[in-house]
């Protein structure tokens, strides 16, 4: 009786690596930004009053202008710049957050639609049973000698082969027949043993000898007793 485990697999679209709402701007957001904005602009309003205060009225130039009120313009000139600058680079940086966060969401939007695309809109399932080969089990022998038997006659070559029966195992169906090195040289020894590989060495994995599975099943039962 073989032993072994059953796999379930089911592939979907994966979830997001982070949530589609990150980083959105919300409502407290927009009043605070608006705020904040709005903090720069009368900054940049009171310093363009202290300027117009202070600053030359009528034909007035700034040469004319006493130390005091000479002062005064300049202080309202640069908290007015000042401000301005604040409130314009506070717009251009929450503008950016807005577009970062609409470029993200376009991105994923396009990434999930062609993975669901790509599935044809379903989730795709798979379910396989692994199962363990050993070459001292007669039904585990067949087991082996029909799936080389069908691979050959598909026109694999040499699907025997040592490293291919350990790396990638042997499908029956949906069923997945595992088996270790030593196990998979000693089964395939005593296939050639009974036999169904000719031509076998160290080199060359040989040729299948059987034409048929009633052809396998003849070698196995003749030749059977001389390995198991």
């Amino acid at each position: 009786m073989l032993s072994g485990r059953s796999t379930y697999k089911a592939t979907a679209p994966a979830a997001p690596p982070m949530g589609l709402d990150a980083g959105k701007p919300n409502a407290r957001d927009a009043l605070l930004s608006g705020g904040v904005m709005l903090a720069f602009w009368g900054v940049a309003a009171l310093g363009g009053w202290l300027a117009a205060l202070f600053g030359p009225h009528g034909y007035e130039t700034l040469s004319e202008l006493g130390m005091a009120r000479l002062i005064g313009w300049g202080f309202g000139a640069l908290v007015g710049l000042f401000g301005l600058a604040l409130g314009v680079d506070f717009a251009r940086l929450t503008r950016r957050g807005w577009l970062d966060y609409q470029r993200r969401l376009n991105e994923w939007h396009d990434a999930a639609i062609d993975a669901y695309s790509s599935q044809g809109g379903q989730v795709v399932e798979e379910q396989s049973n692994e199962w363990e080969l050993r070459a001292d089990k007669p039904d585990e022998v067949w087991y082996f000698i029909t799936a080389m038997h069908r691979a050959s006659r598909q026109g694999d070559d040499a699907p025997w082969a040592l490293r291919r029966v350990t790396e990638e195992g042997v499908w029956m169906g949906n069923r997945k027949l595992a088996i270790n090195t030593n196990q998979a040289r000693l089964m395939v020894d005593n296939l050639s043993t009974m036999g169904l590989i000719r031509g076998r060495t160290e080199r060359h994995p040989g040729t299948w000898v059987p034409e048929t599975l009633d052809d396998a099943a003849e070698l196995y039962d003749k030749n059977a007793k001389r390995v198991l």
